[in-house]
This record gives C-alpha cells, structure tokens and sequence, in this order.
C-alpha cells in the first residue's frame, strides 16, 4: 500500500544545493513567481525521485497508493517550535526550505492548490494539535482519532493528492491509510448502491474559519472583498444545501472514492447507510498506519484511497507533531470559474 524511497547522501546534497539556490530567488513559497516556475524547477531534484513520482502518478496498483520520500534532514533548532495555533504562518523564513521542497515535489505530480476558505488561502498548511479542537474531526485534532476520508470530499474540485511533510514527530503519531481494494469486501448490491447519487457531504469545520487575507498581486481590496464574500456564500450554500453524490466512481473494477467522517456525511436511505457501515468496516480491515519521522514526504492518492489519524496525547510545549501539508490536482484548468485569475492557485 506504501511505497517507498530512501534518498542517498549524494541526493540530499543535490537537493540541499538546489534548495540553497531557489531560496535566495524567492522568499516564500507562496511567491506566485515561484508557483509559477516550481515545475521547471522540480526537473532539478534527482531522476530516481522524479522517476519515482511519476511511476506513480501514472500507474495505479492498489499495493501503491501512498509513496514516501525519507531521507532529507530536519535542523530542529531552525525551524523552531510546533505552532500552537493554525494558519499563522509565522515560521516561513525558518522553514522556507522545507516548504519549497514540499511544493517541488508536489509539481511533479500535478498543481498545488489553496482553498480560500481555509487557512486564509495559503498554499501550505500547518497541521499540527491546537488546544480546544482536541476532539474535532479535522487536522487540528489529537485526542481523538480522526476517522477515515479523502480530503475535501465536498468539493468538487478537491485534490488529487494529498502532500505531508513531516518536521516533528516527537510524538509517534500515525497516519491510518486504507485503499480501495477494500471495496472487494462489499457485495455486489452495496457496490451497486454507492456508485449512485446517495449522500450528502458537508464541508468540515476548517471551511469556517475566519484569517486575514494575503494580497493578491494587481487585485484590489475591492474585488479581493467581492471574491471573499462569494467564496464564503458558496461554502455555506454546501452547507446548507448540498447535493446527493455517489461514493464510489470511475472504473467500475478499481473505483475511485468519495467520502467523509458521518460528521459531515449524510445517506440517502437505509440501504446507503448499511453499504457505507460495510465500506468504512472494510476500511478498518484493509488499514495501514503510517508514522512519518522529521524529513519525510508523503503523497497520498485522494482518489484511490482514504486516510485517517490515530490518537495521541499532545504536548503543547513546542515539540508536538507538525506537519506541512498541500493539496494537489493534476487539472488546474477545470476550476477555472472559482479562481480571481487563470494563474492564481487559490480556489474560492
């Protein structure tokens, strides 16, 4: 389910010199300039990396649906202390490197994309425990486990991949991964039912929250406001009103996945409510924990499988787990009428 890569000492020094090169260019990795060139970039890292993220962007085995990189080195004294709130983005100059890293390898897959509505529109998130959401269903959360799901399952632009970077992990905290060849667990008629319209998904908490908003390069405070507010209609418009969709779609052999925690999901009837009991008790049996350490990258396939944490105890001291995290999708072109401009990379 995991696939994996080692990197070498010549590689993490090439890497290392790249990085060392792109950070005196650009001061962020939000910078649209560097947005813009990351992919040209990215044929800069080393081939057996670009050769193992093609492999699988292209091929879709279900033994393959989350690839990690490990390997590349983690100076805790400079990137600082676990944030404690989230959204901050505090600690870019003392974690440039490592986020332009996130971003490279990400171009290689697809386009990283931000969500207005979350983390003030941020290319990068910070996922790490804030006090008070210790039971909440999204990635703020610690105490309690957070249930399986693909990302942004409301939406319908939501990414195709799912990009971590691990820089703390102090406390041992894993990631739950299951694939779709769970669905072989189903019967034919709860697979039946799942590929129809047959729930209704909400968007999560994160969606609600309330940052200031970056400038936008040649945009005024006028239409930056004006998107604002329609992103904001628009996200309570799914919340209020959102439409049946089905679980599963694609090929009808290896389906692709659509779902949410019941938190943000509700069924069409009875037979859907049984067909996802069945799914998610397939999800547990076909699990695989994941617990990343300090310099690891993972890419998470958010079609073809779902993910999940299991609990842990936060600290709250500077030293909890802390993960930069990015969506990615391989189309950009097709949320073009939720986006200010062709080139900007934030959907409202």
């Amino acid at each position: 389910m995991i696939s994996r890569l080692q990197l070498t000492t010549t590689e993490i020094q090439l890497i290392e010199q790249l990085l060392a090169n792109v950070s005196r260019q650009f001061t962020s990795p939000e910078d649209p300039a560097f947005l813009h060139d990351a992919v040209v970039i990215s044929h800069e890292l080393p081939i057996r990396t670009r050769q193992f993220l093609n492999t699988f962007r292209l091929s879709e085995p279900s033994d393959a649906v989350v690839c990690v990189i490990s390997g590349y080195p983690i100076n805790h004294t400079k990137i600082g202390p676990t944030p404690l709130g989230r959204g901050e983005k505090s600690d870019t100059d003392r974690t440039l490197q490592e986020q332009m890293l996130l971003v490279l390898f990400a171009s290689l897959l697809g386009d990283p994309v931000a969500w207005s509505t979350q983390q003030a529109g941020h290319i990068i998130h910070d996922i790490s425990p804030v006090k008070g959401q210790e039971n909440d269903q999204t990635g703020s959360s610690s105490e309690t486990e957070l249930l399986f799901h693909t990302e942004d399952a409301f939406h319908p632009y939501r990414g195709d991949y799912l990009g971590m970077m691990c820089l703390r992990n102090y406390n041992q905290a894993s990631t739950s991964i299951a694939s779709n060849r769970a669905l072989s667990m189903l019967t034919k008629e709860q697979v039946k039912k799942l590929v129809q319209p047959c729930v209704f998904i909400k968007p999560d908490a994160s969606q609600f929250e309330k940052h200031d908003f970056p400038d936008m390069a040649g945009l005024s405070t006028e239409v930056i406001s004006e998107f604002i507010r329609y992103s904001d209609e628009k996200i309570k418009k799914m919340d209020d009103f959102p439409e049946a969709v089905p679980v599963l779609f694609g090929d009808p052999r290896s389906p692709y996945i659509r779902v949410d925690c019941p938190i943000y999901m509700d069924t069409l009837d009875d037979e859907t409510e049984d067909a996802i009991k069945a799914l998610s008790d397939a999800f547990k049996q076909d699990q695989e924990d994941l617990t990343m350490s300090a310099g690891e990258i993972c890419f998470i396939d958010n079609l073809r499988s779902v993910h999940g944490r299991n609990p842990f105890t936060p600290r709250y001291d500077g030293n909890d787990r802390w993960l930069k995290r990015v969506n990615i999708t391989r189309d950009i072109r097709k949320s073009r009428d939720m986006r200010i401009t062709d080139t900007s990379r934030i959907i409202f």
